[in-house]
């Protein structure tokens, strides 16, 4: 199943996403809500992926960009794909290349394979659980060193989020790239960890197996494990178990109100014109 995975992403980035990618006229991008792009690239990928990954494999699917209540429901049924198209679509769309599709296949509610691929750079990582994490075919390990890293707070309470923040500068914490780009990072076993409050399925679900299958540990801002079906909170991505619970700790992580990123979602702005960026 492994490499006809991979040769469907290979295929999606080929026909639909490759050739729009630093050729705006035909990217037709659009807010989903204010802030939040998505180009025809995104959208016809995914109906792709739904397509070809639900042949392979007959359970429900969800996607960034379809998701809904239907979405929900099957995502709670614990059988299922979870697609990202892209994840760092604003770099797609300014021409950066660290933007990637995700894919996580979920099983009896575990994320058991996970697939990270750069399409601009060919870099694919992939883990399966219990066998660990490779980067273009290579063993990927993270850093053991617990040093300072990056931090999305999005969606953190303001008054908290402007607390914390004060917090993670003074200790030497800086502000994220896109996900897909933090997970690079530490999968590449470059140092500091990670915090994200931008837990969504599809960009998480297949993060999380790909960290843990390369010697990482990650917890979630209540102290518990992630779970593919949480829409809220705050992750912690770590060298190892002391390093996430000193981080927890530190931070007082524990004590933040958070919302969710899916919250929005599913109630696009009014406007569906492309616009110009």
């Amino acid at each position: 199943m492994s490499d006809r995975v991979i040769a469907l992403m290979r295929e999606a980035a080929k026909r639909y996403i490759l050739p729009r990618f630093r050729n705006p006229k035909t990217q037709q991008v659009r807010e989903k809500t204010p802030g939040d792009l998505v180009t025809i690239a995104d959208e016809e990928a995914e109906k792709f992926l739904y397509r070809e990954l639900t042949r392979i494999w007959d359970v429900p699917f969800v996607g960034e960009e379809s998701w809904d209540k239907n979405c929900r429901a099957g995502l709670h049924q614990g059988s299922c794909w979870i697609v990202d198209p892209i994840d760092g679509t604003r770099s797609f769309v300014e021409g950066d290349d660290c933007f990637a599709m995700i894919v996580a296949r979920v099983h009896h509610h575990r994320c058991e394979e996970g697939w990270l691929f750069f399409p601009a750079r060919d870099e694919l990582f992939h883990a399966v659980r219990g066998q660990g994490t490779t980067f273009n075919k290579d063993t990927a390990h993270v850093n053991n060193t617990p040093r300072p890293g990056r931090y999305r707070l999005s969606w953190v309470e303001p008054k908290q989020r402007k607390q914390l923040e004060t917090k993670l500068i003074a200790a030497g914490w800086t502000t994220d790239t896109p996900t897909c780009w933090e997970l690079r990072r530490f999968l590449r076993g470059e140092e500091g960890g990670y915090l994200c409050s931008h837990v969504t399925p599809w960009d998480m679900t297949a993060g999380v197996l790909l960290a843990c299958e390369a010697g990482g540990y990650v917890l979630r801002s209540d102290g518990k494990r992630p779970h593919p079906t949480d829409e809220a909170g705050l992750y912690i991505f770590a060298p190892d178990e002391v390093a996430a619970y000193q981080w927890l700790s530190t931070f007082k992580l524990s004590e933040l109100s958070l919302r969710s990123p899916l919250e929005d979602l599913g109630h696009p702005t009014t406007s569906t014109e492309p616009i110009s960026l």
